[in-house]
This record gives structure tokens, C-alpha cells and sequence, in this order.
């Protein structure tokens, strides 16, 4: 006791102390790494455009709505991560473009007021959006609207609450405004790109002229490649030169090395003796499709398959043997499979049909529809009613036109459930009910005449896949090469092993070369620092581990970046300077053929369609030549393959212009094309962008 006394009374401050400083490390940690700080939330971004913020909790539900929009559009499918990822990018790419065309229109004063939504709404010519969302043109009542815009507080028979319809509504609107603000600015833009008369006659004389001309050729493969000394002052100037080609986008660079995942000889024989015991089984199994379903990976497909439909490497087999007969144990596509034939026949090699539309417009209406489409099929497939009496029902007009005729139907061309139905399941003069993409289809074969072999067939299948240990084994594999590597030069510590280049992966990337979707891994590279070795990933059936090759700025590349890919062009360019020096003084084409040791050539009727000169495109010769006089010589001309010097002997100009207008309308037309497609990549470039999606686990 004497002893915790002294303690407590000699060193009770310093351990107060401590334990403060540990409190205050501990707040400070967390101010800087949690994403709330002492003093409330801070700010947590998916990115920012020009400056403006861009909140991660509103690009989540962007994206949620998205999905939600997907899935309905699937039927309640599941969306895949590749789905998913596209989604989000998708999302992102809408959000830069609403934000950029926003800023600009705000900057150009443009808006859509309040009247101007409500006349697209609810006025005399209504957005082609809201005639499509309110039954088509056709169907198109303003009452309707109205109707529907005073009672969007109440909730729906369907189960949608009036605070859901008020916030789809508010969204639908949002995208009417900034579609009549995005066509504002675009045409905007167009009408500023008028062409004066002058102008256009200029454009179109030179793309109708041609002209004939004597050249001398000096192509850059005439010097060697190592008599051309390239340094990096070189390939600065030539990227200083070719600014714009050389702006970078934030990104990264991987060097990697993958370990697949492959099962061992110990997982094939287990695989094989599965496939043996179930074997044995098979054979005296009672029910071949309950057998199938709980004892193979491959589930039993019920159709008749012609050969070229039929998915197995023994195929041409079932359309010998006898019905029952057993085909293997045989290796297929990576498993071990036992095959039955269950049955042949010969089926369809096209039907004729009529069908009977019943949609559905609501989650309320599926079971109401679908019991009422049941039970017409069944009446009319017991002959206790007939079709027509039931075709005003069809909501496919087309089709009422022609009786609910679906004309002769070939495999493949239906959605699938209809497809499945009229050549695996049914056969003439049946009536059935069938869902499909649009809703409910009461569907009766009309013709059908049987004409080429199809097959039923029962795969019992086993996949070889590597087991719990050879995954352990790898696992410790790519560990120990991680470790070998670790604090030293990636590629210089990987020799040895098959070393993959990611290329430029941008901050929103999710897919890389010989990978697929790694989305861990881009997110990974932009956390990482220059040089950094990852953590073992997997992907599927591989393990990787990766260095951090290069780190690329916003700005221009780097020498060392671009080096291999401008190696050539930069050579060109010197090769170009010596070829200039030879033929430095010469005046007529005789001089410098002479001392550039080559021979005058000629060429006829060059264009700028018509530029392929040397076996190459060079846009720049026949440019040249149209700014020259008869017999006047060009100054050497860089080209793609080499250096020329030209001597304009005669110009054709085009047929005269004889409607002005129709010639002013077509370039304008041509001019205004582009603006679509060219505004948003110019705004995007000249934007500040920072995408920040990385650092958060969902995108």
C-alpha cells in the first residue's frame, strides 16, 4: 500500500499528463480521419466541378435512383457489379455535363422560368416527354396532367405515398428544365456559327479544285535510326509543341503479377469420383429432372434442342443413340459430365401464331392479369371459347389490325419466354398464357409443322474447382513473391515472373487488362504513393499483386511517360531538320532533287479527298499546292513519312456555285452537326474536374 502511495504522490502529474496527451491524440486522429470532426460534419464529396462541390449523399442517390430505374426496367433482376459500375459512371458523366452546361448557362443569363415549365407541362404544345409519359400522342389528354398534378399528395392503389410521387414529379420537371436549358444553349451556339457568302464560295472552291503538280520526295527512311541522336530536351520540345495532345487527366499507372487460381491434381479426382458415385445413381434414379436438380450444377433443360442449339462437346452423339441410353463419364468445358438422352423428336423450323397483348401498367395489376390471361388460354385451348371473341382485349393495335396474326415465327426472334413456349413447349392448336417483356400473352399456334430432329437431354455435371487448401497454397504464393518484392523495385525484384501493365487507369476506372472488374485495386492505386506495393487482391480465379509505376498529375505528361509513344514522331522531326539542311539554297525542283540524290515525280489531280501520295495520306501537299502559282515552287513541306517540295503545274477549280444558299445551308448544316458532340468534350477539358469517387467503398 506504502508503495502505490509513493507512486501516485511522485509521478501522479506525469501519468495525468499521459493520459492527456493520449486523450488529446486520440481526438486529433479522429478530427483527421473520421469523416466527422469535434466541431460537427465536415464536408464529404464524391468530387468537384469548376469548383463546385459535388456531395457524396446526393451522387448516392443518384445512383440508387438509377438502379431502382434498372431494375424495373429488368423486371426485378438482379444488376451485375459490371452493370452496377456502369451505372455509376454513367451518373457521373450526367452530373458533369448538368453541372457544365449549368455554369454556363447562369454565366449566359439562359433560364427556364416558371411559366415557361408550366406551359411545358400543361400548355398548348406540352414537351414530347410528357405526351410519351401520359399515354402517347394519341392518348394525350391535359386533364389528365392536371388532374394528376392536384393529387399528387394522395397515395397510390399501387402503394406509391403522395411524398414519393411529389419527389418523382420534382425530378421529372428537374429533367424537363435542364433538357429546354441544354437545347437553349446548344442553339445558342449554332446560330452563332453563320458562314458569309465569301466564306463558303472559298470552301467549297477548294474542296471541288484539284490540282497537278512535280514533286521531290525525301522520305525519313533514307537516314538510319542511329545516326538520328534523340535527348530529352528533344521529346520536351516536341511535347511543349503538341500541348493539348499531352494534357493529362489525373491517373494512374500498375505494374502487376497475377497468380491464377487453377485446381490441383488432388480437386480433378475429386471432381471425378463425384461424378463416378452419381454416376451409379443415375442410372436408377425414378425421376431423371429431381435427380438432375439435386445432384448436378448443370440444371435439366426441358426444350427439344435442334443440334446447332445443343451445348456439349458430344453432340452429334444424341441424335444417333436410342432414347434412355447413357453417354460418358466424358471431360467437357472445364467439368465431368454424365449425359441422358430423355427423348427425340422432330420439332418446328418455324410457326405461325396469333397473340392477344394484355399489359400491365402497375406492381397491383400483375396477379389480377395474370389469372384472368390464364384462364382465357385455358378456355380457348379446350375449344370452350373462341379467340376473336377476346381479341379488343389486345392492347398490340398492329395486331388487332390483323386478327392477333403474329405471322410465321422464326426461333429466336420473340422474347424468350414466348420463344420457349412456341418451339420447345407447345405444339399446334395449343393456346397458352405466357408472360413477356410488355405484360401478359394469350398465344395459340396456328401451324406448326414438325421438319428437323431436336433433342431433350439430362447433364449430370461437375465443375473441377480448386478447393479450400490449393486456394490456401496460392494465397501463401503470392505472399511470399509480395514480400520478395516489398520496399524495392517492382519490376526489377519480378523478373521472372509474366509482368502485366495496367495503362492509364483514371479515378473512376473499374476494369484493367487481363483482370476485369477491379475496382479494389484502381481505388488502391490512388491511395497509394509512387513505388508502393499492394496487398494481395483476388479477382475471381486470380490472386495480384501490384506496384505503383507511375503517379500522373493534372498538367502535361512527363518525358519519361510519353517517351516510347513519341519516340518515332520526335525522330521524324530531327530526321526532317537534316533532310532541310541538304537541300538548304535550292530554289528550283532540279537543285533539290540534285542534292538530295532523288528524281522529280508527278501526280494528277490531288485533293483534299483525293491526298494519298507515296502510298501515305498527306493532307498537307495538296494544301500547299492550291496557295501557289503555275510553275511556282513550294518551301519543303513536313509530312507524315517524309519531306516534300512541290511545284504547282496546274489548278482545276471547281464547277461554278449555282444556288448559293443550298451551298451556305450545307456547310452550316455540317458545321452545326458537330456542336453536340463537340461543346461538352470542350467545356470538360477546359474544367477543373476532381473525382473522388476512389475513396469510398461503394463506387
Amino acid at each position: 500500500m506504502g508503495v502505490i502511495i509513493t507512486i501516485r504522490n511522485k509521478f501522479g502529474y506525469a501519468i495525468v499528463g499521459l493520459i492527456a496527451l493520449a486523450i488529446v491524440g486520440f481526438l486529433i486522429m479522429d478530427v483527421t480521419n473520421s469523416q466527422t470532426g469535434i466541431f460537427g460534419a465536415r464536408s464529404i464529396n464524391a468530387g468537384t466541378i469548376n469548383g463546385e462541390e459535388i456531395a457524396l449523399m446526393d451522387f448516392q442517390t443518384k445512383v440508387n435512383e438509377r438502379e431502382e430505374a434498372a431494375r424495373m426496367q429488368m423486371q426485378g433482376q438482379v444488376i451485375s457489379p459490371d452493370m452496377r459500375f456502369g451505372i455509376i459512371d454513367e451518373t457521373w458523366n450526367n452530373l458533369i455535363k448538368e453541372k457544365l452546361l449549368g455554369q454556363e448557362c447562369e454565366k449566359l443569363g439562359i433560364k427556364v422560368t416558371g411559366m415557361e415549365l408550366y406551359d411545358m407541362v400543361q400548355g398548348p404544345n406540352p414537351s414530347p416527354y410528357v405526351v410519351q409519359a401520359f399515354g402517347g400522342p394519341q392518348q394525350f389528354d391535359r386533364t389528365v396532367v392536371a388532374k394528376y398534378i392536384a393529387n399528387l399528395d394522395q397515395d397510390d392503389k399501387d402503394g406509391m405515398t403522395g411524398v414519393e410521387k411529389h419527389r418523382r414529379w420534382a425530378e421529372f420537371e428537374n429533367s424537363l428544365k435542364e433538357e429546354r436549358l441544354d437545347n437553349k444553349y446548344y442553339s445558342l451556339i449554332r446560330k452563332a456559327l453563320t458562314i458569309p457568302d465569301w466564306e463558303a464560295k472559298k470552301l467549297y472552291e477548294l474542296q471541288q479544285a484539284s490540282v497537278d503538280i512535280d514533286f521531290v520526295y525525301l522520305p525519313y527512311v533514307t537516314i538510319p535510326d542511329n545516326q538520328v541522336k534523340l535527348t530529352d530536351s528533344d521529346y520536351e520540345a516536341f511535347i511543349q509543341k503538341h500541348k493539348k495532345r499531352f494534357e493529362l487527366e489525373p491517373s494512374r499507372v500498375l505494374d502487376y503479377v497475377v497468380f491464377e487460381l487453377r485446381p490441383s491434381k488432388a480437386d480433378t479426382l475429386k471432381a471425378q469420383n463425384y461424378i463416378n458415385e452419381q454416376f451409379e445413381n443415375f442410372k436408377t434414379a425414378k425421376n431423371d429432372s429431381i435427380f438432375i436438380k439435386r445432384n448436378s450444377e448443370v440444371e435439366l433443360d426441358t426444350r427439344y434442342l435442334k443440334k446447332e442449339e445443343l451445348i456439349s462437346a458430344i453432340k452429334d452423339t444424341f441424335f444417333r443413340i436410342d432414347t434412355g441410353t447413357f453417354v460418358g463419364p466424358y471431360f467437357d468445358n472445364g467439368s465431368f459430365v454424365v449425359a441422358k438422352l430423355l427423348d427425340r423428336k422432330l420439332i418446328p423450323d418455324s410457326v405461325e401464331a396469333r397473340s392477344i397483348l394484355i399489359t400491365v401498367n402497375s406492381q397491383a395489376e400483375i396477379e389480377p392479369k395474370r389469372t384472368w390471361a390464364d384462364s382465357i388460354a385455358k378456355l380457348i385451348d379446350e375449344g370452350k371459347a373462341d379467340f376473336m371473341q377476346y381479341l379488343d382485349s389486345s392492347k398490340d393495335q398492329m395486331a388487332k389490325m390483323t386478327g392477333g396474326s403474329m405471322g410465321w415465327v422464326k426461333p429466336g426472334t420473340q422474347f424468350q419466354t414466348i420463344d420457349n413456349a412456341l418451339f420447345y413447349q407447345y405444339k399446334e392448336g395449343d393456346a397458352f398464357m405466357v408472360p413477356s417483356d410488355r405484360g401478359f400473352n394469350i398465344v395459340q399456334i396456328t401451324n406448326a409443322k414438325p421438319t428437323q430432329p431436336g433433342v431433350k437431354v439430362a447433364f449430370l455435371s461437375k465443375r473441377i474447382v480448386p478447393s479450400g487448401e490449393t486456394k490456401d497454397a496460392l494465397f501463401a504464393q503470392a505472399n511470399q513473391f509480395r514480400s520478395k518484392v516489398l520496399g524495392k523495385n517492382f519490376k526489377e525484384t519480378a523478373k521472372g515472373n509474366t509482368i502485366y501493365s495496367s495503362g492509364d487507369l483514371l479515378p473512376g476506372s473499374y476494369t484493367i487488362s487481363s483482370l476485369g472488374q477491379a475496382r479494389e485495386l484502381v481505388k488502391w492505386a490512388f491511395t497509394a504513393k509512387q513505388g508502393e506495393v499492394s496487398k494481395v487482391f483476388r479477382f475471381n480465379d486470380k490472386y495480384v499483386v501490384a506496384g505503383l509505376s507511375q503517379v500522373k498529375d493534372r498538367g502535361l505528361a512527363s518525358v519519361e511517360n510519353v517517351k516510347t509513344e513519341i519516340e518515332a514522331e520526335v525522330r521524324n522531326e530531327k530526321k526532317a531538320e537534316m533532310l532541310l539542311k541538304k537541300i538548304e539554297g535550292a530554289k528550283d525542283l532540279q537543285t533539290v532533287a540534285s542534292k538530295a540524290g532523288r528524281s522529280v515525280q508527278s501526280v494528277q489531280q490531288l485533293s483534299f479527298n483525293n491526298n494519298m501520295i507515296e502510298g501515305a495520306v498527306e493532307p498537307k501537299v495538296p494544301s500547299a499546292a492550291m496557295g501557289l502559282k503555275p510553275g511556282e515552287v513550294s518551301k519543303p513541306i513536313i509530312g507524315k513519312t517524309g519531306v516534300y517540295v512541290v511545284q504547282l503545274k496546274n489548278l482545276t477549280p471547281g464547277p461554278a456555285i449555282e444556288n448559293m444558299d443550298m451551298v451556305k445551308q450545307q456547310l452550316s448544316f455540317s458545321t452545326q452537326q458537330k456542336v453536340q458532340s463537340e461543346v461538352l468534350p470542350a467545356l470538360k477539358k477546359q474544367a477543373m474536374i476532381e473525382d473522388l469517387r476512389y475513396q469510398y467503398d461503394n463506387f
